[in-house]
C-alpha cells in the first residue's frame, strides 16, 4: 500500500526511510537488496546517504552511471 507522509525537512524525511528499512530488515522478511530509492538528482542523494551510514545500513550508490545504464 502507499503511504503519503509529509516532514519538515529533507533530514527528517531521509531519516523515516532508513527507519522504515530497518523495520523491513527486523520483521517482514526483507533483505537490503529488495530495497531501492529513487531520488531526482545526485545531490538529493546526500541526505539519504547520511541517514543510512548513521544506522550502519549499507548501500550501493549509482548516481553517477546515469538512469538508464
Amino acid at each position: 500500500a502507499v503511504q503519503v507522509r509529509t516532514f519538515a525537512t529533507a533530514s527528517d524525511e531521509a531519516d523515516a526511510v532508513a527507519e522504515r528499512i530497518e523495520e523491513l530488515m527486523a520483521g517482514h522478511g526483507i533483505d537490503y537488496s529488495d530495497c531501492a530509492l529513487l531520488v531526482r538528482n545526485n545531490r538529493d542523494a546526500n541526505v539519504y546517504l547520511s541517514a543510512l551510514e548513521s544506522r550502519g545500513i549499507p548501500y550501493r550508490f549509482h548516481g553517477s552511471h546515469g538512469l538508464y545504464e
